[in-house]
């Protein structure tokens, strides 16, 4: 018989760490994770180049909210945390072609964390998203998140993967080890064999960096595998940085992305026009065109529908309008359970509609 494992072992030339796990592949779904084959990144914006809700926010930091970036949301609980200026940074690692960044600048230094005090920033991903996973089943998928990183403050961090509607988390940590840097960081994650996530469009995964947290969410025990959100204590094992001490330190965030399989393959590079429609799943904001609605009741309103260019995850958390007209603003209502647009109308003759945005974030 003929082995091909053998012969090509037996090649002079070696053909590299990922042409070596290949060889080894049991399965063809085993090498179709080594090589990470069509379309694998879970993560919405991870080269950071969508910022519908403006390039800098100041005050970041005191709950949790969307600032800049699309899809990176900041988390809070205390209020002796630090507070930032948060911009969609062009410092970035260029040289792997990433034009933009996540940045937060201390603008006010933290106080004394005390109980249940943390900070850091996250992205949650849709459950109905993530079915493919088959968490809570033996065929459970591992996942790899690899993302850049940079700060002038070095040390241990802690990543964590949280399925909040289930009570699971886990907790891996990750080292910047020189200042100033720009750094790769790769994490591997074990799939969860006992507990599913959600079929539907709420919370199925959080993926969260923590910047500064105390024992009560890191109090020295092992969190590195699934475990209960109960245990507290585990839920950021690994942090020994806290971050935000100091006002003019810096934390930076590019290139994140979260594939099946135990190896972090190169950064999948969507077009700007299909990650723009990703994230308007979510947000949507829009200046273009200004549309003048006409009167068409006998009571002098006016009326019009604005229908959004993307279809909702799920019935808007809120809507902005803003118009100009000779006789106030009457009413704004969203039409419909989840998805298409707004009704609204103005005392006089017309209504000029100048821009909106809708908030339909996890």
């Amino acid at each position: 018989s003929f082995n091909i494992r053998e012969k090509l072992s037996e090649l002079g030339r070696k053909f590299g760490l990922k042409g070596s796990e290949l060889v080894a592949a049991e399965t063809v779904q085993e090498a179709r994770e080594i090589v990470s084959a069509g379309r694998k990144n879970l993560i919405i914006n991870g080269d950071m180049r969508v910022s519908q809700r403006g390039t800098s926010a100041t005050g970041a930091g005191s709950s949790f909210i969307y600032h800049t970036v699309d899809r990176i949301k900041m988390r809070n609980n205390g209020g002796t945390t630090a507070r930032y200026t948060n911009t969609q940074s062009t410092d970035s690692p260029g040289s792997e072609g990433f034009k933009y960044s996540f940045k937060l600048e201390v603008t006010t230094a933290k106080g004394t964390l005390t109980s249940n005090h943390y900070q850091g920033v996250s992205q949650l991903i849709e459950g109905q998203s993530l079915q493919h996973l088959c968490f809570g089943t033996s065929n459970a998928k591992n996942l790899t998140l690899s993302f850049w990183v940079k700060s002038n403050t070095t040390g241990q961090y802690s990543c964590h993967i949280s399925n909040w509607n289930n009570s699971k988390n886990i907790s891996r940590p990750y080292t910047i080890n020189t200042p100033n840097t720009w750094e790769k960081k790769t994490i591997t994650i074990p799939g969860d064999t006992t507990t599913v996530i959600p079929n539907d469009n709420g919370i199925g995964l959080e993926i969260g960096w923590c910047l500064a947290t105390t024992s009560f969410y890191n109090d020295g025990t092992d969190g590195s595998v699934w475990h209960s959100t109960s245990d507290a204590g585990k839920r950021h094992s690994g942090q020994v940085v806290e971050f935000g001490g100091t006002i003019g330190d810096t934390w930076y965030l590019s290139g994140v992305q979260l594939e099946v399989g135990k190896n972090a393959t190169e950064f999948e590079h969507r077009s700007y026009g299909e990650e723009l429609k990703l994230c308007e799943r979510y947000y949507e904001y829009s200046s273009a065109g200004t549309g003048r609605f006409y009167t068409i009741r006998n009571d002098g309103i006016s009326r019009g529908t604005v229908t959004w260019r993307t279809v909702k995850r799920a019935t808007p958390n809120s809507v902005t309008l803003t118009h100009s007209n000779p006789a106030g603003w009457s009413s704004a209502s969203v039409l419909g359970k989840d998805k298409y647009g707004m009704d609204f109308g103005s005392g006089g003759n017309y209504s000029n509609f100048a821009s909106y945005s809708c908030d339909a974030e996890l």
